[in-house]
């Protein structure tokens, strides 16, 4: 460890020389870190090393050799190599913890919404509608079909021509669901009432693939090319109300638009 330390590619010197004083402030760089510290001159003197641990500084004392011939190496406390080892160690147990707990979350959400349907397309204040024939009788439903509850997603009502609010219901028998989600694939998009309605599940999956989707719709806006999301998450593009391509992920559509492609 101090060998691989001691190296020029592990420790940058600073030659500052204050007024009247013969002092040097040394930098080391250690797994993407720096440390600074102040180095006496001439003989084996001792510097003094602070840097944070735990919330506090930690002092560390130094030893350096004469700097004067710029040969004699730097050789640095037993005590900073342990402080050293400390700190990865608690990174490593961090990101250990946090990849658990993001793990953890993940299931969460997804049993919390596993039986949860996104609707999009329905306009703002016809909530009261039956929301069940959007799919009867296409879709084979069983005797005991019950929605356990509906809801907009929270936010303020878009104002007319914006993007409505997308509409979530809770099948309470997840075969009813399931048969929902074929139906709606297989006819997608359903048109109610002059509306185009898009079902998809409310998935925490499909939810991370749309928002993978967000900066290409933004460039997509910037250059005025029309497109539109559609089911599980993919994005069509559309010129003269043809449907010209289709990307099922967002690396996809920056290759078509760095390609410059045109129909």
């Amino acid at each position: 460890m101090v060998s691989l330390l001691c190296t020029v590619s592990a420790v940058l010197l600073i030659a500052l020389v204050a007024p009247r004083k013969r002092w040097w402030i040394g930098v080391l760089k250690y797994s993407g870190r720096y440390f600074v510290f102040r180095l006496s001159v001439g003989g084996y003197r001792r510097g003094v090393c602070f840097y944070r641990h735990g919330g506090r500084s930690v002092k560390v004392a130094v030893y350096v050799g004469s700097f004067r011939h710029g040969r004699n190496p730097i050789c640095f406390s037993a005590g900073l190599f342990a402080a050293i080892r400390t700190l990865q160690a608690e990174v490593h147990q961090l990101k250990e913890k946090n990849a658990g707990l993001h793990t953890w979350l993940e299931d969460t959400e997804g049993s919390s919404s596993r039986n949860d349907i996104c609707l999009v397309g329905i306009p703002e204040k016809e909530e009261g509608m039956e929301v069940g024939c959007l799919w009867k009788p296409d879709a084979e439903l069983s005797t005991q079909f019950v929605i356990e509850r509906a809801h907009r997603v929270p936010g303020t009502i878009p104002k007319l021509g914006s993007r409505l609010r997308p509409l979530l219901a809770r099948i309470l028998n997840f075969r009813d669901q399931d048969a929902i989600l074929r139906m709606a694939s297989m006819q997608h998009p359903l048109h109610i009432a002059n509306h185009k309605i898009w079902i998809s599940p409310d998935a925490q999956e499909v939810q991370v693939r749309h928002k993978s989707f967000g900066k290409v719709q933004g460039e997509f806006q910037r250059r005025n090319l029309q497109y539109t999301m559609i089911f599980q998450a993919g994005l069509k593009v559309i010129a003269e109300g043809l449907w010209l391509w289709f990307f099922d992920a967002p690396e996809e559509a920056w290759e078509w638009l760095e390609a410059g492609t045109r129909w």
